[in-house]
């Protein structure tokens, strides 16, 4: 529980350390980067910290969040230097007016709860390991779970970060990522996320008490769906592209890729 309190601590001084930087540069994106650090680290101490002896599955987990986490943050750190400011972040700023700053400071504090919530099931990792001790077939499930999550978000995010650049150079005209992974789905990215946190489930098994784990690729599922993922990204792409994006959501499933609906 102690480990617990001091991470989020930890979290929200972070977190307002950065504020502080975003009200003086007024670039916001930045918190997407932090996040996804502060999540990593704090699973991975989660997972150091209690355990009397650390075994092979403890060590594949580490290199699975380890991996996201360098993956996600060099994806972001590049978003971040390359391409303009996030336009949700331009866009809430304007409509908060006034109160702007202060909104931006309670949002970056409700990142660092995010940050308790998603890197506290891993807690279930410092339980005591059932037997076997040694690389099991569960193990070898959640790699392989872990790596097609990853080639889906590399592939994904690059296809997407390369059409903004197209855009931006004017090579395309064309306003909305269709190619590649976006064919199947409009937001692969999401997928494929919501995968990489479902490849823990087969590793975690293997703990006492493990199948607590299944509650976090639920809750991510639900949150994708219907609270803070899809929801929001498609009212904003609709307000951006209207008819154009209503389109492609006729045609293309929201979330599971699946082969285009030209009948629609």
């Amino acid at each position: 529980m102690l480990v617990l309190v001091l991470g989020y601590i930890s979290c929200a001084v972070v977190m307002g350390m950065l504020w502080l930087w975003q009200r003086k540069t007024q670039k916001s994106s930045l918190v997407d980067l932090v996040w996804t650090l502060c999540v990593g680290a704090f699973a991975i101490t989660l997972i150091l910290v209690n355990p009397l002896q650390n075994y092979i599955h403890h060590y594949a987990v580490i290199a699975m969040l380890s991996v996201w986490t360098l993956r996600l943050s060099l994806t972001l750190y590049l978003r971040y230097r390359l391409l303009p400011e996030d336009a949700r972040y331009e866009k809430a700023k304007g409509q908060w007016g006034a109160n702007a700053q202060a909104k931006m400071f309670a949002f970056y504090q409700l990142q660092a709860i995010f940050v308790l919530l998603f890197a506290t099931p891993f807690v279930v990792f410092s339980f005591d390991p059932k037997l076997p001790v040694r690389l099991s077939i569960y193990d070898v499930m959640g790699i392989v779970v872990a790596a097609v999550s990853f080639l889906g978000l590399t592939i994904s995010d690059y296809q997407l970060t390369l059409h903004r650049k197209l855009r931006l150079e004017g090579v395309t005209n064309e306003r909305i990522c269709k190619s590649g992974l976006w064919k199947y789905s409009r937001h692969p990215n999401y997928f494929f996320e919501w995968l990489h946190w479902c490849s823990y489930l087969p590793l975690a098994l293997q703990f006492n008490y493990g199948w607590l784990y299944a509650i976090h690729p639920l809750t991510v599922l639900y949150l994708l769906l219907f609270k803070t993922g899809i929801p929001l990204t498609e009212r904003h792409m609709v307000e951006s592209y209207g008819e154009h994006y209503r389109e492609y959501q006729r045609q293309t499933s929201a979330f599971f890729p699946w082969p285009k609906n030209a009948n629609i």
